[in-house]
Parts: C-alpha cells; sequence; structure tokens
C-alpha cells in the first residue's frame, strides 16, 4: 500500500479515537463497543485510551491470557465473581473493595466477544449493588472491545439449556444489562495494519471471517495452495489446530542445521500454561521462521509480523536479532502482568498491584 493509503488509514484510525475520547468526556454513560478485524489495531486503541483519558478506570478480560495480554485482570478477579452459570452477587464486606467499586468511572472490557451475557449482568449487578445505583453498570461508562466473528463465549453442553431458558443467545448483547442501554455507541476498525502489505489475501480472508462469497474465496485460496513440487523453506502452513501447528513447526526447526537455544520465560506468581502468551521454553535457531505475537511499542512490528532468527548467540540471552523484510531488528524480552487494582485513596486514583507477570521474547515459531 502506498505511503499516502497508510497516513490516511492512521488518520481514520485517530479520528476514531478522538470521537471515542470524546463519548468518554461525557456526562452521560456511555455503553461503546469496539470491533474489528484481526490486526486492525483494537489493542492499540484500547491503549492509547488508557493514556489520554483520565478517568478512574480498570482493564478487565474474560480469559487468564487475554489478561496477561491487555495487562489487566480477570473478570472473575477484578469483580469477584464466581464461575457459576448465573453466579450469585453478594455485597463485600471489603472496604477497599468497595471502594474501588465506589470511585470507578471507566470499566473497559477486552475480548468481550468471550463474555457470556450471564456474566455481563453479574458485572452490572455487582457494579449496581456497591455503587447503590439502579442504572445499568452503575452508571459508569464501558469501552467493550473485540470481534464477534472470532472468538465465540465457551459453554458446556450442560449449559446450553439453562441460559437459552433465560437468554436469547449468549452473547453480550442478549445480557439484560446491555439492552438497558438507551443508546449504545459503536466503532469499527476496518483498515488491518498486520495484513497491509497484501490487500487481495486481506480481502479473501475477509470473505471468509464473514461468511461472503465463500465459493469464489475458496476457489482463489486453492487455486495457490499448497503444491509439494513447489514446496520452500518460506511456504506457510495453515491448520485448524495449535497442537499440529507446534508439531509441524518443531519438525521444521530440527531440519536447520545447527544448534538450538533455549529462552526460559522469567516469571512472577502463579501462572497457568492456557494463559501465557509465549512459551515458556522457546527453542529457536539461526534462520528459524518466527512470528511476533505482541505490537512493538516503537512500530517495528506488530502481533502478526513474520520474520527469521539471524542471531540468538547473545550469551547472557539479553537479546536476539530478527529479519522482517530487509531490516534485521535487535528483539528484547517483552513483560505481560496481570493486574490486581486498588483504590489508592490520599492520590484518589487506581493503583495497579501486580500478581503474576511473565517475560519473554515476544516471539514463536512461526
Amino acid at each position: 500500500m502506498k505511503d499516502s493509503s497508510i497516513k490516511d488509514e492512521l488518520k481514520t484510525f485517530d479520528n476514531t479515537l478522538d470521537q471515542i475520547l470524546e463519548l468518554l468526556d461525557s456526562d452521560t454513560q456511555q455503553f461503546i463497543y469496539l470491533t474489528g478485524a484481526a490486526g486492525t489495531g483494537k489493542t492499540t486503541l484500547i491503549e492509547r485510551v488508557l493514556e489520554e483519558n483520565n478517568l478512574k478506570k480498570i482493564v478487565v478480560a474474560p480469559t487468564g491470557v487475554a489478561a496477561l495480554n491487555i495487562g489487566g485482570s480477570t473478570i472473575n478477579s477484578a469483580f469477584r465473581i464466581g464461575f457459576d452459570i448465573f453466579p450469585q452477587i453478594q455485597e463485600s464486606n471489603d472496604p477497599r473493595f468497595k471502594k474501588l467499586l465506589k470511585k470507578l468511572e471507566l470499566l473497559i472490557i477486552d475480548e468481550i466477544s468471550m463474555v457470556r451475557a450471564p456474566m455481563l449482568d453479574a458485572i452490572s449487578e455487582t457494579l449496581k449493588l456497591h455503587r447503590n445505583s439502579s442504572e445499568p453498570f452503575g452508571g459508569i461508562h464501558v469501552l467493550a472491545c473485540g470481534d464477534l466473528f472470532q472468538l465465540p463465549p465457551v459453554v458446556k453442553d450442560n449449559e446450553i439449556d439453562a441460559i437459552d431458558e433465560r437468554y436469547e443467545s449468549v452473547y453480550f448483547f442478549s445480557s439484560n444489562s446491555f439492552k438497558e442501554i438507551e443508546a449504545p455507541a459503536f466503532f469499527e476498525l476496518t483498515y488491518s495494519f498486520r495484513q497491509s502489505e497484501d490487500e487481495d489475501f486481506y480481502s479473501l480472508l475477509n470473505n471468509i471471517r464473514l461468511g461472503e462469497n465463500l465459493s469464489e474465496t475458496i476457489n482463489k485460496i486453492n487455486r495457490r495452495c499448497f503444491n509439494p513440487e513447489f514446496e520452500n523453506e518460506s511456504s506457510l502452513i495453515i491448520t485448524t489446530r495449535k497442537y499440529r501447528a507446534d508439531q509441524i513447526n518443531e519438525a521444521m526447526l530440527n531440519e536447520i542445521d545447527g544448534p538450538a537455544t533455549s529462552a526460559k520465560s522469567e516469571e512472577l506468581g502463579e501462572l497457568n500454561d492456557n494463559d501465557l502468551p509465549a512459551p515458556r521454553n522457546l527453542r529457536i535457531k539461526k534462520d528459524a521462521k518466527v512470528m511476533f505475537i505482541k505490537n512493538d511499542s516503537e512500530g517495528r512490528w506488530v502481533n502478526g509480523t513474520i520474520g527469521v532468527v539471524t542471531n540468538c548467540s547473545d550469551k547472557k540471552g539479553r537479546f536476539l536479532r530478527v529479519q522482517v523484510g530487509d531490516e534485521i531488528f535487535k528483539v528484547k524480552r517483552e513483560e505481560w502482568n496481570k493486574i490486581k487494582y486498588v483504590y489508592d485513596e490520599y492520590n484518589d486514583e487506581m493503583e495497579e498491584e501486580i500478581v503474576s507477570s511473565f517475560k519473554q521474547f515476544p516471539l514463536k515459531l512461526g
């Protein structure tokens, strides 16, 4: 894409950010739903809101790995909500927790597509109870971010009937609390910074995401699909299972000559394997193909960028060198934190306490 077009897309992104910030400055309660396909900048926009908005706010997500990725807390932990199908809400006896919810002005929910309708209602009821309010979510602003075409809520077979009896669907927009919002605002990010160099391929991916022109789209992909005669080291193999992708990547790594280097993570607190954004033990070699799994603060790469390791011999394990296109970048470890929020009465602000931390190179075999 031409530089002028990218500048136009960045301007559109900034305009969306400005509109959201303006809504959050309103005295009237706002429920803002931000959506967009993978790589369109949803996480970056949330980070900008966190930087540029002065409201007392917390960030939550439905799973441990999502909470680590956004640098927030899980919904269950932040609101002290159980894991029942329909969580029972009780007033807390903890004065610090009650003060936190009383002072809260903005709730940011990431990966909202995974939040079940009963859970969103439980959040709202918890806020109403502890803020002594009859308004949905206790009258505070809510910024919900996610893509309904990606990850759906996880519902066990024995839970489906019970939820269907009370809700039109399991999705957040079927919750009673969402329906109580008078005029929710909707924003969609449409430009993929992740696939900016291949608009045709991105268009095909988006057709699959939306279920549009499927026959034509599948035919186009199949015409360019894998042929053993044209296999090479840069060929991309797509599989529907994570464990199968790991097997293929490990096999391809073993085919590369030379010794492997193991980069072990640095951890604080309790972290489950399913919560980890990166491998605990990252095995790599020179010439291994890797994928970045976190946006770079300096804009050198984004989540999903593919590169090739050119050097992994730093004796102290402080950095790797990865080639992306024609450039070679020095890649250092990144830190992911899971947060506990506490209201600091002296400074009148939300204080973040790190309850678990994970430090690793933002890479996995690709």
